[in-house]
């Protein structure tokens, strides 16, 4: 069906409006969507600026993102610091010293490992596995950091890895991942 409606929108040049929760129908199909709640427009953007950037709490959340509070500590060298929980993070947005600040990380841009590893990554975090629950082909995993995060990976990355409920494992992602949205 998705092919279809691609192919019909490419051939006649024409705009669709198609009413979804389903995200493979977003990648696949928009180049714009609109998020509502109760009637109103909440945000309206690139399905990757909506996905890595949410406009607010509620959006976030039906997005699957991790939402973080944080301190502004400093900027340097064009990249924003900041302190969550008393974890510090790295985000290539600088940020306003010394507000409260809200972060969004995509699951799906955090790798896990199961020993350090030499990355050019500016956030690698030690973690315990809180839970693992197995969604289809994906493996959705929540870690604590001192903060808590969830994290997609395979099942093969799992069977691989070792990764169970409970285990020490590291967490990276890069400072391009970690997005200041308020």
């Amino acid at each position: 069906m998705r092919k279809l409606v691609k192919n019909a929108m490419e051939e006649y040049n024409t705009t669709v409006i198609q009413v979804t929760h389903d995200f493979e129908d977003v990648f696949t199909l928009a180049n714009r969507i609109i998020i509502m709640k109760e009637g109103k427009i909440l945000q309206m953007g690139a399905p990757e600026e909506i996905f890595s950037k949410p406009a607010n709490e509620f959006i976030a959340n039906f997005v699957s993102t991790n939402l973080l509070r944080c301190k502004a500590i400093k900027n340097e060298y064009n990249v924003g610091v900041v302190n969550c929980n008393g974890v510090i993070l790295y985000s290539a947005d600088e940020v306003k010293v010394n507000e409260e600040v809200t972060v969004s990380i995509r699951p799906e841009d955090i790798i896990i490992s199961d020993n350090m590893v030499k990355t050019s990554a500016k956030n690698v975090l030690r973690a315990k596995v809180i839970e693992m629950e197995k969604r289809g082909n994906l493996v959705w995993v929540t870690i604590d950091a001192g903060i808590r995060l969830r994290v997609i990976i395979t099942p093969n990355s799992a069977e691989v890895l070792g990764i169970q409920e409970n285990k020490d494992v590291y967490t990276i992602f890069k400072a391009a991942s970690v997005k200041v949205i308020e």
